[in-house]
């Protein structure tokens, strides 16, 4: 996580809010805890941790709640429920935690909102095409790694549009922990579940509104030319959520 493709290639490009991404794990961790254990200060800690996680960049805001309502589905719902307490009381505590974050993030919510009100919202795509995930990226060495091409190359062909993928690739998992996840996903996919929806959630969403394998979104097949939607295009209806049109962060 923390020397992955997606940190190392946004410290390298000077976008440093997309880098700090580290609250994110610590929220994850206590929103956890404050499904299993009945303590309340779990609660307030994965507050505090998603107002820096939003402080950092609000979309990662929307992520997270994105995979929190997986994980509750999946710890209400599922086979292996783990809910301290009862869900009457798991619901006290998610009330809490979403009161902690909504009183520290409030001075930085109130003027959002007025922009978002206020006409500031900006039609149509922008370029959620073109900075969306291609397929082959998540197997594809980004420009930085040892065997990944020359970076200021990559860089210059990324932006006349005559590199391989449209944008500069971030999404790479790296050969040895993707074959991991995989055997770690089949061996234990009942206890893993939501990890696996959401890896898969996830990377489809970041695939974009559609389907680009090597550049390429249009595809010949028998000489018709076609595109292949992807569900990316249902979260540009969603307000707030569609104000994230990268599709690869």
């Amino acid at each position: 996580f923390a020397f992955g493709s997606y940190r190392l290639v946004y410290a390298a490009i000077g976008h440093y809010n997309f880098w700090s991404t580290a609250w994110i794990p610590f929220y994850i961790l206590f929103l956890l805890k404050t499904i299993r254990e009945p303590r309340i200060r779990n609660a307030v800690f994965a507050g505090i941790f998603l107002v820096l996680a939003m402080l950092s960049d609000m979309m990662f805001g929307v992520f997270l709640v994105m995979l929190t309502t997986i994980i509750l589905a999946f710890a209400l719902f599922g086979r292996d429920r783990k809910v301290a307490g009862g869900r009457r009381a798991l619901l006290k505590r998610l009330f809490l935690l979403a009161a902690v974050a909504g009183v520290l993030y409030l001075p930085l919510l109130v003027p959002i909102m007025g922009e978002m009100f206020g006409g500031y919202e900006l039609a149509g795509w922008g370029d959620a095409e073109k900075l969306s995930v291609d397929l082959l990226g998540f197997v594809t060495p980004t420009a930085l790694h040892p065997l990944g091409g020359d970076w200021a190359e990559t860089l210059r062909q990324t932006r006349e549009g005559t590199a391989r993928f449209r944008d500069v690739n971030t999404v790479f998992l790296g050969w040895a922990g993707l074959a991991l996840a995989i055997i770690g996903a089949v061996r234990y996919r009942r206890r893993l579940a939501a990890w696996i929806t959401s890896a898969i959630v996830f990377g489809v969403l970041s695939l974009g509104p559609l389907l680009q394998i090597n550049g390429r979104s249009v595809f010949d097949l028998d000489g018709l030319a076609v595109n292949v939607p992807l569900p990316f295009i249902i979260l540009h209806y969603v307000p707030v959520v569609k104000a994230n049109r990268v599709a690869n962060r």
